[in-house]
């Protein structure tokens, strides 16, 4: 036997399962389930930065509406993004623990019923402050649980790209908001601008009971036991775990605090910051200096 049918008897000699086998895909679910994920979460994310927007135009209006002055009135807008900033945090640490749908549905579900109040209920100032910040409580979700959604369903190497597609809806708000806010700013109409944002969201929230599957990767890991279940299968409340055990997960104190104290993490929050605190500083007064200016 020569050397070429020696190898050839090696090789046949090698038993299947001694070859190794390629690796599972980072995510298991096809390509339109995760273009069909990446549109509901965008789409959801847009509510948030229009709910605050929306509002801007009216700010003159309410402080007649409501018999409140121009501190008062402003306090509202400081209100609703001091809560839509830190209430991700906490709606974060939910979805780690008890899924994505789970956060979805509560979270949007409080902010199409505040909306839902504001168009209905007299003009009362305290009813105003309170249904404000429950408004920035339900919207303020999708801007932490999205980007999440976004990393179990997209593999690093193309994460930037997806990541880019999802901010397009929180960028839109505060584009779009003050567009739409004044058609609004008038007595006989302001009451729509909330009813504008509760009927938009309600075909989102729908979609996402029907069709948005759990993606925390502790969970479900890469969604290979849900990818087969199709697009149009109305998803549970809660998924179990596919396993009895997981990774032991590190203390969330610890991780949020070694993150707060790396100086790149500090320089991108603190630059960010100082934008939006800008933006809104000038977006608060334009109504006013629009309509002494030009009635």
């Amino acid at each position: 036997m020569d050397t070429a049918e020696k190898k050839q008897a090696t090789v046949a000699a090698v038993p299947p399962s001694a070859t190794p086998s390629a690796p599972p895909p980072y995510s298991a679910f096809p390509l339109a389930a995760r273009r069909l994920v990446l549109s509901l979460v965008t789409a959801a994310g847009f509510f948030g930065p229009l709910c605050g927007a929306i509002y801007l135009p009216s700010l003159p209006l309410f402080e007649d509406i409501f018999h409140a002055s121009t501190t008062g009135i402003n306090a509202s807008v400081t209100l609703y993004m001091v809560i839509f900033a830190i209430a991700p945090l906490f709606w974060a640490a939910a979805a780690d623990h008890w899924g994505r749908r789970p956060v979805y549905t509560v979270s949007l579900a409080i902010f199409i019923a505040s909306n839902v109040l504001l168009a209905a209920v007299p003009a009362n100032i305290a009813a105003l402050f309170i249904l404000r910040i429950l408004q920035a409580l339900g919207s303020s979700a999708v801007a932490s649980v999205g980007a999440g959604t976004v990393a179990d369903i997209t593999e690093p190497k193309n994460r930037a790209s997806a990541m880019a597609i999802f901010l397009l809806g929180p960028h839109m708000g505060p584009i779009l908001g003050p567009l739409l806010g004044g058609q609004f700013a008038a007595p006989s109409r302001w009451r729509w601008a909330f009813g504008f944002l509760a009927i938009a969201c309600l075909p989102i929230y729908i979609a996402i009971q029907l069709w948005l599957p759990e993606t925390l990767r502790s969970l479900v890991g890469n969604g290979e036991s849900q990818c087969h279940q199709g697009l149009l299968k109305v998803q549970p409340f809660r998924q179990k775990k596919a396993d009895g055990k997981g990774p032991a997960q590190p203390s969330r104190w610890r991780v949020f605090s070694a993150l707060l104290v790396y100086p790149p993490n500090l320089i991108i929050i603190t630059s960010t910051a100082l934008l939006f605190a800008g933006l809104y500083a000038i977006l608060v007064d334009f109504a006013r200096l629009w309509l002494d200016n030009y009635g």
